[in-house]
């Protein structure tokens, strides 16, 4: 990722990402795309990717007003947050927790352009948690092969010190 570009658009350099996550995103590349260029959520089993299993998170897209909500978070998630926040609309909870919404650019690419997006970034949803960074990595899944539903994601939390969560 350049200073410029808060993310990086797939492909993923070699190393690029933390063990977990590459090896959530390998399963995802590794799904059949019988419909097009994007795997269904049918296709995709969890336990398939155990250890990753519970850093992973998904997200239902809205796409008229764009909105995404949470299908469901894994417990390294939960924990790191604080809390589950299954059902709930990603906005609300950003807006609640830091006082201002979000920039959904990187959202949009994974939601309408079926792209995989990754990034290094301070945390959202768990400010003031003594967490210092995350690093998240978004999938789509599409029943169609083409339009994206379901944000199939991953997070990895590091403490001050570098260790992840």
């Amino acid at each position: 990722m350049s200073a410029a570009a808060p993310f990086a658009v797939e492909p993923f350099p070699s190393g690029a990402l933390h063990a977990r996550l590459d090896a959530l995103y390998r399963y995802w590349l590794s799904l059949p795309r019988e419909s097009g260029p994007l795997p269904a959520r049918a296709a995709f089993d969890p336990f398939a990717v155990p250890e990753a299993v519970g850093s992973i998170w998904m997200l239902d897209i809205q796409r008229e007003p764009f909105r995404l909500r949470y299908r469901l978070q894994g417990t390294r998630i939960v924990d790191a947050v604080g809390r589950d926040e299954t059902g709930r609309w990603l906005d609300e909870l950003v807006l609640a927790d830091r006082g201002r919404p979000i920039d959904m650019a990187r959202l949009r690419i994974s939601a309408f352009e079926g792209l995989a997006t990754h990034a290094r970034t301070r945390p959202l949803l768990a400010a003031g948690s003594g967490w210092s960074a995350v690093e998240s990595l978004m999938l789509p899944l599409a029943p169609d092969g083409r339009t994206p539903d379901i944000l199939l994601c991953g997070s990895v939390y590091f403490s001050a010190d570098g260790s992840a969560v």
